[in-house]
């Protein structure tokens, strides 16, 4: 079976991904966050996963404010698209998804495993 681990930098909520009312587009901020992580994803080399996949990830915030797990997903999923870590971030390959919090970090960060099921 195979898996990939990737430790991306601590994700942006989904609601500072994209700007805009008319034509929507990246803000400044996600631009700097997509090319941080597209550079640590290349760094860390992960193998390319076809098919349906598990995907885990664990959240090690920078400081203790409250945060929705759920807005974490987007941009992370995103990127491993992007990066064809994975074909699509869509429920035909996306099959299971679980997040957990880790402990804080300085900087803080997003460990990502993904790991290839059964077709």
């Amino acid at each position: 079976m195979t898996t990939a681990t990737i430790t991306l930098p601590f994700p942006l909520s989904v609601n500072n991904l994209y700007a805009g009312r008319r034509r929507r587009y990246p803000t400044k901020r996600y631009a700097a966050w997509r090319r941080e992580a597209e550079l640590m994803i290349m760094a860390a080399k992960p193998p390319r996963i076809r098919g349906p996949v598990a995907v885990a990830m664990t959240l090690h915030p920078f400081n203790r404010r409250k945060r929705d797990a759920d807005n974490a997903w987007k941009c992370v999923l995103d990127a491993c698209v992007r990066m064809n870590v994975i074909e699509a971030d869509d429920q035909t390959i996306v099959r299971k998804a679980s997040v957990e919090w880790g402990e804080m970090r300085p900087r803080g960060e997003a460990v990502v495993t993904i790991t290839a099921l059964e077709r």
